[in-house]
């Protein structure tokens, strides 16, 4: 029995020595804490206007040590542009990473999504997106409709249709097809397809086919869209016929409205003076201001001037457009001979406003000149150097 003691008390001891370890080795830490959060990848897509993109968006979370954290909860949203992203919240799997799918609105354009993990460095991640106009689903006429014009003049304005997706954005890349419908008129084409924001243009030259020109714009099976415009009474002058030793012809600085007529030799001459009186229906046109402006062919002088053009309503001249030049026998700028005239030269330029108002039809026809014209080139002494018979006039007319 007294062998037997010395054994437990050994026992014990070792037993007690063995708890003592296993208590020691059981102190761990526990699992590293989330630290930073970053993209992985899908920023940058685009898809059609109120389409899902093709690739999800991911996030990664990290450890200080840049482990994996498991286990992190991620809130997405759309931050900009609309559009929206699902689902709104995720939660990191064993590789740290979560993802999202994203939907853009409506509109063409930039757009921006968050995702967010609270307290982690990098939070917000924003992801960039792009929505791009749909297929095209209507045209539809923009702005150059209603204008007014003259024949042969192009209008003021374009006339602008554009091409739009089912949401109203903009479709570029459409082929406009151009064409005048009624009026006699013609088409100037901007560019044949839509720009970037879906609008095309062209511009649209009046015809004398009637009081009304319609310039249509087509593409696809969408329905036309006509745009009228109405021609506006305007001056038009035909030239004369060749020859003749003066001739009336139009000036460049002629408008619709303002026709500017210049008195021209046609042949080399000398003389001393010049004009005419012409019969004109003066209920379409009145004279400009000014209304008479010399030329080189003969010196006008210093003012005042023997020089003019009056058109009377009253009187034996009624109706009649007065018009003459001479050199000054005396006083300031006077000039003793006749003047070495050379082919071109301009006599005088007359100006003739178009009356508001004036109804269609002829000013004055020189091809069928009345009994009351006439006119000549006269030298110094009084003898005629051209006469009624060597003028060439052409036609005035309202249209």
């Amino acid at each position: 029995m007294s062998r037997t003691r010395p054994l437990a008390r050994c026992l014990s001891f070792a037993t007690m020595s063995l708890l003592a370890i296993s208590c020691s080795s059981g102190s761990t830490s526990g699992p590293a804490s989330p630290s930073a959060i970053a993209i992985l990848s899908g920023s940058g897509q685009s898809a059609a206007v109120g389409h899902v993109l093709t690739t999800p968006f991911v996030v990664r979370v990290t450890t200080a040590a840049g482990d994996p954290a498991t286990g992190v909860t991620v809130t997405w949203s759309a931050s900009a542009g609309g559009g929206t992203i699902l689902p709104a919240t995720t939660t990191t799997g064993s590789d740290g990473t979560a993802s999202a799918t994203a939907t853009v609105g409506t509109r063409a354009g930039a757009y921006a999504f968050q995702a967010t993990a609270n307290g982690l460095s990098g939070s917000p991640v924003n992801f960039a997106a792009t929505g791009s106009p749909g297929p095209a689903a209507a045209l539809a006429a923009v702005s150059g409709g209603g204008q007014s014009g003259a024949i042969g003049v192009p209008l003021a304005n374009p006339l602008v249709v554009q091409v739009t997706d089912a949401y109203g954005n903009g479709v570029g890349g459409v082929t406009i097809a151009w064409a005048p419908v009624t009026g006699g008129g013609s088409i100037v084409v901007g560019s044949p397809t839509t720009a970037a924001d879906g609008t095309a243009s062209a511009t649209g030259v009046l015809g004398g086919g009637g009081p009304t020109n319609v310039f249509r714009a087509t593409t696809g099976a969408f329905a036309p869209i006509d745009f009228s415009a109405n021609v506006s009474p305007a001056l038009y002058y035909t030239e004369p016929a060749a020859g003749g030793k003066l001739r009336l012809v139009r000036n460049e600085a002629s408008t619709a409205t303002t026709l500017v007529l210049d008195l021209v030799a046609g042949a080399a001459m000398k003389g001393y003076s010049t004009g005419f009186n012409l019969p004109i229906d003066a209920s379409k046109v009145s004279l400009a201001t000014p209304s008479f402006v010399p030329g080189t062919a003969l010196a006008a002088g210093a003012p005042p001037l023997a020089a003019g053009a009056v058109l009377k309503a009253t009187g034996p001249l009624a109706n009649v457009l007065v018009s003459a030049l001479s050199q000054k026998a005396a006083g300031a700028g006077a000039v003793a001979t006749d003047a070495t005239i050379s082919v071109g030269q301009v006599f005088y330029s007359l100006r003739l406003d178009l009356k508001p108002g004036a109804t269609a039809g002829v000013v004055f026809d020189g091809s069928a000149l009345p009994v009351k014209f006439s006119g000549g080139l006269r030298d110094k002494g009084g003898t005629d150097v051209a006469s009624s018979a060597d003028f060439r006039i052409g036609k005035l007319e309202v249209r």
